[in-house]
């Protein structure tokens, strides 16, 4: 069974109602009503919104509208909506019969609304592993921060009475070179050579 990549259906509308799907905004249109006809190319919106959550870790942070709630999902619950207003609701053997036919019918239909379950399912553990992943990051990037904190305070937080009485340590050591080497150096050559 081979699957066409494109196919091509017209249909006629002479206007749109509130909650009616404009076809310009899904698919490549030609609209062939006024001179000159108008062809309205539709470029399928993939853009993903990415987030830097830690050091060369990004994390897309969105869903896309198309992956939850597809065309299909919207057409069934339009056939099950049209099939429920079919039925004569007047007690009448024609509507009973409709509504044992109804019943039927959505049995049917009970095989597509659990596609369209299982891919909000999807959906929903995606998000929720992203959740997940962020907590983590966010446990992670805590933990970093205390151990850089006391990192930081090791370095930086010194004794001052520790720090004085090494400072003037060294300056003993210091000063006690230095005159150690000019008493060598007031000695002459001639106190040398006797």
């Amino acid at each position: 069974v081979s699957i066409p990549n494109n196919f091509d259906f017209s249909f006629s509308k002479n206007s749109f109602k509130k909650g009616d799907m404009i076809p310009e905004n899904y698919f490549d249109c030609r609209r062939t009503t006024g001179a000159p006809p108008i062809t309205t190319t539709f470029t399928k919106p993939m853009d993903q919104t990415m987030y830097q959550v830690s050091y060369n870790q990004e994390i897309t942070v969105n869903t896309m509208g198309h992956q939850i709630f597809s065309a299909d999902l919207v057409r069934d619950f339009e056939e099950i909506i049209n099939a429920v207003k079919s039925v004569p609701t007047d007690g009448s053997i024609q509507g009973s019969l409709q509504s044992d036919l109804l019943g039927d019918y959505f049995d049917g239909m009970m095989t597509k609304i659990d596609k369209h379950i299982d891919a909000f399912v999807k959906e929903e553990s995606t998000v929720g592993s992203k959740i997940n992943r962020l907590e983590l990051t966010i446990n992670r990037l805590n933990d970093d921060k205390v151990n850089f904190t006391d990192l930081m305070s090791e370095n930086e937080d010194v004794d001052m009475t520790e720090a004085i009485i090494s400072l003037k340590a060294q300056e003993v050591v210091y000063n006690a070179s230095l005159a150690s080497s000019s008493m060598l150096m007031q000695k002459s050559l001639m106190d040398f050579l006797r």
